[in-house]
């Protein structure tokens, strides 16, 4: 009699422990998400990333960064050895070069980077200054602006001095585009009711208005009139009419 009890007694024990184990499995996580106190995410800072911030890998689209070069061909030809404190000044503001630089490692160009918050045509340089081996120099017949920009760049000169680039007037106009003119410089041919005129072309438009296949289109024209030199080595200044822009009208007249 007293063997059963102990054995019922057991079983009891052991029910008892099993729920008593299963209801603490059950009720724990609650319990220690409440006891525990959370803890902030941890912030992981690489510092060698190479990460650019704000417009220095997308630039603000108000701003232009046009490149110019300054040519040391004919510097290295001179065994100089040390370029420093390089300045180039122009009517649209100063050409920034970083310095010093070490003429014999250096290639035959030198870079520099002039921003705008326009486009730019053409920049007069009015002088560019460098201190060689420690002697200043003038660097002004060295600058130019790298071969895929369409920059025309003017150097300081009693020529120039005399007869800078000056937009006198502009007009819009409409006609029918006949053809072109060529000879130093692309002009289009331009027949308004009768009358045709001839206008200079500006570069930025000389695809269109060079094409044969748009010939004989109606077509609003934008014209500037500028006075300018008649060519950089003369010193004969001139008038021009220049078309700068086009909005193509009609397709071709027909019978034309």
């Amino acid at each position: 009699m007293e063997k059963k009890a102990f054995v019922k007694l057991n079983l009891i024990l052991g029910l008892i422990l099993v729920l008593f184990v299963g209801l603490g499995w059950a009720i724990s996580p609650a319990v220690w998400a409440q006891s525990s106190p959370a803890q902030p995410p941890v912030a992981i800072i690489e510092e060698d990333l190479p990460l650019w911030f704000g417009g220095r890998l997308f630039p603000d689209s108000s701003t232009v960064s046009f490149t110019f070069i300054l040519d040391i061909k004919g510097l290295k030809n001179k065994t100089f050895k040390s370029l420093d404190k390089l300045t180039v000044t122009s009517d649209k503001g100063e050409i920034v070069f970083n310095g010093p630089f070490d003429l014999a490692k250096s290639s035959n160009f030198i870079f520099g980077r002039l921003t705008l918050t326009h486009d730019l045509r053409t920049v007069l340089i009015n002088q560019a200054v460098g201190v060689i081996d420690g002697q200043s120099y003038d660097l002004t017949g060295h600058i130019r602006a790298v071969n895929y920009q369409d920059i025309t760049v003017f150097k300081s000169s009693p020529e120039y001095l005399a007869c800078p680039n000056k937009v006198l007037d502009f007009a819009i106009y409409e006609g029918v585009f006949t053809g072109i003119e060529e000879g130093d410089y692309l002009h289009a041919n331009i027949d308004m009711k009768g009358k045709v005129d001839s206008f200079l072309v500006d570069n930025e438009v000389a695809d269109f208005f060079s094409d044969e296949k748009n010939y004989n289109k109606k077509v609003k024209i934008f014209v500037e009139k500028l006075r300018a030199l008649d060519d950089y080595d003369s010193n004969e200044c001139l008038d021009s009419e220049r078309i700068t822009k086009y909005i193509l009208l009609s397709p071709a007249i027909k019978g034309k």
